[in-house]
């Protein structure tokens, strides 16, 4: 930059060390600057560069080599100071303390080039040495220099572009700017100013206006202005303000023309500025006043031509207008005619578009409701109809009220409204301010920067106002409305400045009108008014939707009459409907605008609108609309929420497109949770294509927004992503938009006018309506289906998606089932309300589930769900298991969803015919044990209710085979693992434990070849086999008269004419070359499984073959042990001709010995000891009954029950009846003896006689018995099940369950009396009674025991005989021994007399009492019938009557003893 060549003078070089002779210290020079370290002295070198330049490094060299010793060493480190105000300072350290210069005699011409990390701006250079660190013996230093940078003339390059929009914008941009520094190659290097701030200056001239002026300080990368002028020339400046410098970084010029797109204009595919909200009014008889305001969206042009036309074409008037004007006037109409008024934008003689309006002059006689008779009125037909679409399934249109103005004939003139003379105009400057404050809701440290621009503002010579325009006081405003007469209505959105359209209320539709801020003087600007979104008024979080209102003009004059009623007629698709209102209906209180909503639209549906107004007698067509409903993005569901993302259409600012969302009820994106940004970015990149590289979230961080909330209102919780270095947020950058960087979308501060595409965010209440009465509809082996209705809300679906998702199999009905994952899909019409399924697997239960659906957005809402099931091909399904049981289930009415009800079910086998089971069970299955290894039996079902169907199948009882659906009767199919030729085939099928299928059986054919499909190959069979083939689904058999017969050998060839294989071609067995090789078809006979074995225990097993005609064949003995290599738990031995249910009747069999032992040892006990009182006879019977019906038990049921003899059967269940009957009745005879003894009032009849009683005891259960088996003997088994006691299901049930209920019911009645009076016993006159009324207080329990004890056993012996259950085999065993135990342990033990009288016959003696135990005793029970118990005496006991002297004495000398 002039130090080596000489550009710097000498006197611009100063050192702080004296006389160091600095001016040497240029690079290349023939001496150096030298200097001597010291600790701590201040050596700086400063160049003062002449004016302000980049600075990018320093070039540093040694001394010359000529100069020095050998010895010089050179080393030191030191800092750049730079500054832009004078040679004293202030000082920056621009670039750190990183710099090091190294220099040694070797290396005298050695330059070393130290550059910044950034440019720098500097006037004043200062290098500022360290002295903090010596090198001893090499204080002295020198060096030569260089400053690096960029020369002065050097201006940065920012690629400054202006645009156009077809919409109507110009779009200036530019990128970060960037110099080009000489390398030392004499290449150049780009290197890029850290530039932030930029002022930009925009001038517009031509066009026929006036000269415009724009300037703004911004910090984004572009600036946008609105309204263009057609054929203006626009000029760009950019100055970048770098380190707090202006330094020019590029310019451009555009003229805003586009010449290469005749057509675009021809198609309205260019905007041009229109008139909107016109209005028409008869100023005078022939002459017609129009109004309109103008929209704020478009080309501008300086020209605007108003036509007004017949209907046939032919011009009438024409009126030339500026682009500010907002009436004109129209000469030439009459009543009852109709006309085309046009506004035409005009370049030269060019009409660049044209809009054109329907005027109706209408009479008064034709307009209801008006008091004049005579005159008529103009009628615009435009009521600004707009149709939008909002998310929950509704299409919302709007329009304003149609008007009638005019004079009444032969009345005076009207006031014409014709705008006041334009004022002169000079240049004009748009100044703009903007002005911000820290917001509240940035974090600390966050540079907030105000960007402010200094403007000229030339005053306009003439200040006057349009006419009939309301004078505003701001003066800042009546500059630009007095500017808006002859300049564009837009200014800088950047600079949030807003443009006052004359006639255009606040109230502006956001789809008609883009309000653009009006120009304001710096000086009368509030800074709290300022607003950095420029295209609309503040919306607040959350804030409802902007009002739709067309722009309202001012009153009309004249006579003024409204449309009586509005037709709406609606075309979608190939249908139309109709709607009529009346005026005033739809419209809010003290709103003109006028609603209407249809609800339950289509996607993808091009909806057209028309309007007809009414005034009476006459109506017109006043308005058409249109609106096509595109398809959204994707549905996501958010916290259990549907939210819609749409992509807006077309490109607009930050506010714009908000306001855009909002009109169909919903907001910019809100990314409030990561679920729902992860989802939105998944669909952006699905297509690479269709990617969206930037677009606008619902986040304002400007002054005027809260930047707390997204537009929705939901809370903005991720600072971090937008408060970074990165995301370029300032003042002027507060809309953040989210741009693609690397794979992923950052958030990113951006100017909020900026063109950008936006996704709009809904959240509707709902989408769809719901299917409802989804039902079942008839179905067979492969087929299923449904019906239902559909409730009809919101949108209405494209299509019904109709899924089959397998539940499970029914073979497994017990499995409680789960939808499969993989289903069977259709999409069906809209209209369908039923569907049919025939391609289903049969016996299988489907879940279905029917949904409305938006089939291209795969999205289903309303779902309904139900399940079919397809039918079994066999009615019954019937199988053996490993074990030895018959699996049978009722398929046919499984699949009928009747698994729960009950079927009848017998199990027989057929030679002899022989009856197994029989029983009714559940259709949904039971199982029968008990069968026989190679029997075939017969299975019958039969419905109980209400069809009667009855079906029956037979079967071979052999073990099932371990693969699926391989076995044919009791072989197993399977094929070889590698293909071989004939030969080696026959080893191969031996080698896998089989042999060569031989084939005879058309079922044969059948399962070999559905193997060969399976495989893809042809199967080697054997040459024996018959030659059959199939016939479509049937069998056809072929007869060879000469076959043949070929006897395998293993060490001979077989010919090849010998060989069979079952062709997948032919379908059927065929002749093969014996060496060509094929899989093989191998079968062999499944296994027998025996269960239940011991471990670690050898046993011996024969097989023993029935060769019919009572032919026995027995095999050798095998030897076979078990092991124990599980969990070491022991299994039940094996039983032999038993099924698995007879080893619970085994362990019945034990317990019923038990208590019949236990009956036979009490009874021996009474006799031995001669227990005869009147309650032990009555034990006795009890027990007696007791014993013969066990022993009944147990010889009648040693296995399975026989049910084949029916006479024997009906005998045992009679007998059993009687037996218990019995026990029951001399249990209550038991308890009547106890009342009697221990309750005054209770009188037993047999007191006199046991053998009354005993008789009475059994004569009542023969008289009930016999009354019983007379009426319904038939009624007492169930053959069905083998039950040869009482059938619970039959009629003789009420023989046994009501005698042994009453019973029962005396019993406790008697024995509760025993417990709950309180009276005084009885006196007996009867020794032997007196003697038992002590025992009486502890045999009640006892009896009362056995009584509830009976019960339970009789009750859970006939239900398991019954139901064959297992456990409650177990429970009756159980019941059993505890009978037992109570009659052998209970009955004795409790009885004081026989324990006395035991004892004396077992040891001569009697059994000696406590002296408080008889007291107790004689106190209570020993009582003569002629003294009062208080009499006795406590202490002692004495005879008190001599009739009693023996039994007195006795009990003395028990006493006593």
């Amino acid at each position: 930059m002039g130090l080596q060549d000489g550009t710097i003078p000498d006197a611009n070089i100063t050192s702080s060390v004296a006389d160091s002779f600095p001016e040497r210290v240029r690079l290349g020079g023939d001496g150096a600057w030298c200097f001597t370290v010291s600790w701590g002295a201040a050596i700086t070198l400063t160049v003062d560069l002449g004016t302000t330049r980049l600075v990018s490094g320093v070039m540093v060299q040694g001394p010359p080599a000529s100069l020095y010793p050998v010895t010089y060493h050179y080393a030191i480190g030191f800092w750049i100071l730079n500054s832009t105000v004078d040679a004293t300072g202030p000082w920056g350290i621009c670039c750190g303390d990183n710099f090091y210069a190294r220099d040694e005699y070797e290396e005298a011409e050695v330059t070393q080039v130290h550059p910044l990390k950034s440019l720098v701006l500097a006037r004043y250079l200062r290098l500022q040495f360290r002295t903090d660190v010596l090198s001893i013996g090499n204080d002295t230093k020198c060096l030569r220099l260089e400053i690096l940078g960029c020369p002065a003339n050097m201006e940065p390059d920012s690629g400054v572009g202006l645009t156009t929009e077809r919409s109507g914008w110009v779009v200036m941009s530019w990128r970060p700017p960037v110099v080009q520094l000489p390398q030392v190659n004499g290449s150049l290097a780009p290197f890029t100013l850290t530039t932030t701030d930029y002022q930009v200056s925009i001038s517009r001239t031509g066009g026929g206006e006036p000269k415009m002026l724009w300037e703004a300080s911004v910090k984004a990368l572009r600036y946008v202005l609105p309204l263009p002028l057609w054929g203006a020339t626009y000029s760009a400046t950019v100055v970048c303000v770098h380190q707090g410098r202006q330094i020019r970084c590029g310019a451009t010029s555009l003229t805003a023309v586009l010449d290469s797109c005749d057509t675009c204009i021809k198609e309205d595919e260019v905007m041009f500025r229109r008139p909107t909200v016109v209005r028409a009014c008869v100023a005078r008889d022939g002459e017609v006043e129009l109004m309109w305001a103008m929209d704020t969206r478009g080309w501008v042009t300086r020209r605007l031509d108003l036509l007004l036309l017949s209907r046939d074409g032919t011009q009438i008037d024409q009126r030339s207008l500026t682009s500010q004007d907002t009436r004109g006037r129209v000469t030439g109409v009459t009543a009852g005619n109709s006309y085309t008024v046009s506004f035409c934008p005009m370049s030269d003689s060019q009409k660049l578009a044209e809009f054109s309006y329907n005027l109706h002059i209408i009479s008064w006689e034709n307009v209801e409701g008006t008091t004049q008779t005579t005159g008529y009125g103009a009628f615009l037909a435009d009521v600004n109809l707009s149709a939008d679409v909002l998310w929950n399934g509704t299409l919302k249109l709007t329009w304003m009220p149609a008007q009638v103005c005019g004079m009444v004939s032969g009345s005076a003139a009207q006031p014409t409204m014709a705008a006041a003379p334009q004022p002169k105009q000079t240049t004009q400057v748009i100044q703009t301010t903007q002005l911000t404050q820290t917001m509240d809701t940035s974090p600390a440290g966050v540079p907030q920067a105000a960007d402010t621009t200094t403007t000229r503002v030339p005053q306009a010579t003439n200040t006057t106002s349009i006419t009939g325009i309301p004078q505003v006081t701001d003066t800042s405003v009546t500059t630009a409305m007095t500017q808006a007469t002859q300049t564009p209505q837009g200014t800088n959105n950047n600079a949030s400045a807003t443009t006052e359209t004359p006639f255009l209320t606040t109230d502006i539709s956001p789809s008609e009108a883009i309000l653009t801020p009006p120009t304001r003087q710096p000086t009368t600007l509030p800074q709290q008014t300022q607003s950095v979104v420029p295209d609309i008024p503040f919306l607040a979080p959350g804030s409802p939707a902007l009002t739709t209102g067309a722009p309202t003009l001012p009153p009309m004059g004249g006579t003024v009459m409204t449309a009586i009623t509005y037709t709406l007629n609606i075309t979608y698709g190939n249908e139309q409907a109709s709607e009529t209102v009346q005026q005033g209906e739809g419209s809010a209180p003290g709103e003109p605008v006028m609603r209407m909503f249809m609800t339950q639209i289509s996607f993808q549906t091009l909806y057209t609108v028309s309007i007809m107004c009414s005034f009476g007698s006459i109506s017109l067509e006043c308005g058409t609309t249109s609106t096509f409903t595109e398809l959204p993005l994707h549905i996501v569901q958010v916290d259990g929420q549907d939210v819609v993302h749409m992509v807006a259409d077309g490109r607009a600012g930050w506010a714009q497109q908000e306001a855009r969302c909002r009109r169909g009820d919903g907001n910019l994106v809100s990314l409030s949770t990561r679920e729902e940004e992860a989802l939105l970015v998944r669909s952006l990149t699905r297509d690479p294509s269709q990617q969206l590289s930037n677009f606008w979230l619902g986040l304002n961080l400007c002054q005027t927004y809260t930047g707390r909330r997204w537009s929705d209102g939901s809370v903005w919780r991720d600072i971090w992503r937008v408060y970074n270095p990165n995301s370029q947020l300032s003042s002027t950058t507060c809309c953040i938009k989210a741009a693609w960087n690397v794979n992923q979308y950052s958030w990113v501060g951006e100017a909020c006018d900026a063109l950008l595409l936006a996704i709009c965010e809904y959240r509707p209440n709902g989408l769809m309506g719901r299917v409802t009465l989804l039902e079942r509809a008839a179905a067979n082996t492969t087929q299923a289906g449904v019906t239902w209705t559909y409730e009809p809300n919101f949108w209405m679906p494209t299509s019904f998606t109709v899924s089959y998702c397998l539940f499970r199999k029914l073979e497994n009905i017990t499995d409680s089932g789960n939808a499969s994952d993989t289903c069977l899909t259709a999409d069906l019409d809209v209209e369908a309300r039923e569907h049919q399924r025939d391609d289903l697997e049969p016996f299988t239960e489907y879940q279905v589930t029917v949904a409305p659906s938006f089939t291209l957005l795969n999205y289903t809402s309303g779902a309904s769900v139900t399940y079919v099931r397809t039918f079994p091909e066999n009615p019954l399904l019937v199988k053996v298991d490993s074990t030895g049981f018959v699996n049978i289930m009722f398929a046919i009415k499984v699949s009928e969803f009747g698994g729960e009800e009950e079927v009848s079910v017998r199990l027989a086998s057929t030679d002899p015919y022989s009856v197994v089971a029989q029983r009714r069970v559940p259709a949904s299955g039971v199982r029968f044990g008990g069968i026989q290894l190679g029997v075939n039996y017969t299975v019958s079902v039969r419905e109980v209710n209400p069809l009667r169907r009855r079906e029956t199948l037979t079967l071979l009882a052999y073990p099932p085979c371990a693969c699926e659906g391989c076995q044919v009767d009791v072989s197993c199919y399977m094929t070889t693992k590698a293909p071989a030729n004939a030969e080696q085939a026959v080893r191969d099928c031996q080698q896998q434990g089989a042999s060569m299928v031989t084939i005879n059986l058309p079922k044969e054919i059948q399962q070999v070849l559905q193997m060969a499909m399976d495989v893809g190959d042809d199967l080697w069979v054997q040459p024996s086999s018959a030659r059959i083939r199939a016939a479509g689904d049937s069998f056809t058999g072929m007869t060879i008269d000469n076959i043949q017969w070929i006897e395998t050998k293993t060490n001979e060839s077989q010919e090849s004419s010998d060989c069979l294989v079952v062709s997948r071609e032919a379908r059927g067995v065929v002749q093969e070359d014996c060496t060509i090789v094929h899989l093989a078809a191998c079968s062999y006979r499944a296994f027998v499984v025996i269960n239940d074995l011991e471990p670690d225990m050898g046993y011996t097993l024969v097989l023993e073959a029935d060769l019919g005609s009572n032919v026995l064949v027995t095999s050798k003995e095998f030897k076979i042990f078990t092991t124990n290599d599980t969990t070491g738990k022991l299994v039940s031995p094996l039983i032999l001709g038993m099924s698995p249910m007879l080893q619970y009747q085994a362990l019945q069999l034990v317990c019923s010995s038990l208590l019949v032992v236990a009956c036979i040892i009490t009874m021996l006990f009474f006799f031995a000891t001669g227990m005869f009182y009147q309650d032990c006879v009555a034990q006795l019977g009890f027990e007696s009954a007791l014993m013969v019906a066990y022993l009944v038990l147990m010889i009648v049921y040693p296995t399975s029950a026989q049910t084949n003899n029916k006479t024997a059967c009906i005998g045992i269940a009679v007998a059993l009846h009687f037996l218990f009957l019995c026990a029951f009745t001399f249990l209550m005879l038991e308890a009547l003896t106890l009342a009697h003894l221990l309750v005054i009032y209770i009188k037993s009849p047999f007191q006199r006689s046991n053998w009354v009683m005993v008789v009475v005891g059994l004569l009542l259960p023969l008289l009930v018995v016999a009354f019983t088996a007379g009426f319904g003997s038939q009624q007492y088994p169930d053959f069905s099940v083998g039950n040869c006691w009482v059938n619970p299901n039959g009629n003789a049930m009420w023989g046994e369950v009501v005698p042994i209920g009453i019973l029962v019911a005396a019993t406790v009645f008697l024995l509760g009396n025993t417990f709950f009076t309180q009276q005084m016993p009885p006196e007996l006159a009867e020794e032997e009674h007196r003697g038992r009324q002590s025992d009486s207080h502890k045999l009640r329990w006892v009896v009362l025991a056995l009584c509830v004890e009976l019960l339970v056993a009789w009750a859970s012996g006939v239900a398991a005989n019954q139901s064959g259950d297992q456990g409650i085999y177990v429970f009756f065993c159980v019941m059993t021994l505890v009978l037992a135990i109570t009659i052998a342990g209970a009955r004795t033990s409790f009885d004081d007399t026989f324990r006395s009288k035991m004892h004396r016959l077992c040891c001569g003696t009697e059994l000696t009492y406590k002296r408080s135990e008889i007291l107790s005793i004689s106190a209570r029970s020993r009582i003569t019938p002629t003294h009062k118990p208080e009499d006795v005496s406590r202490d002692n006991v004495v005879p008190l009557s001599t009739s009693r002297s023996a039994t007195n004495a006795s009990l003395l000398s028990v006493v006593h003893h």
